[in-house]
């Protein structure tokens, strides 16, 4: 992928929300597999994921183990997907242009002043 193109940015964006207490290589393994599988490669478009059932996107989730935990990363993965519909149309690099692509900005958006839109993003650790 290019740098510059937004599924680069979901790419490297989402599965970050479920790297919470596990080996890291390990998720991106997975999130590589789940990328390149024709099957699966919808999780990282916002629009696509919303469209599908609740069902449809946890087996794409768990096929390759970016979510280990089936319902509740689910849940986090689709409030993500919303988040970015709702607030950039599904554009991440939307939300990083608004705010200058300031860090400070960008940290205090999620974690401050959007906490709840951002579940385990707006984490200290993560969201660095």
């Amino acid at each position: 992928m290019k740098k510059e193109n937004l599924e680069n940015y979901l790419y490297f964006t989402l599965p970050m929300a479920l790297n919470y207490q596990r080996n890291s290589y390990t998720l991106w393994e997975s999130a590589l597999k789940t990328f390149n599988d024709e099957e699966t490669r919808f999780v990282f478009d916002p629009k696509l994921c919303l469209e599908k059932t609740f069902e449809e996107v946890q087996y794409a989730l768990t096929k390759y183990k970016i979510a280990l935990q089936k319902q509740k990363q689910t849940e986090i993965w689709l409030s993500l997907c919303n988040t970015f519909i709702e607030l950039y149309n599904g554009d991440i690099r939307d939300l990083f242009n608004s705010l200058d692509n300031d860090v400070d900005k960008i940290r205090n958006f999620i974690q401050k002043e959007n906490k709840k839109k951002f579940p385990y993003l707006s984490g200290t650790k993560i969201c660095n």
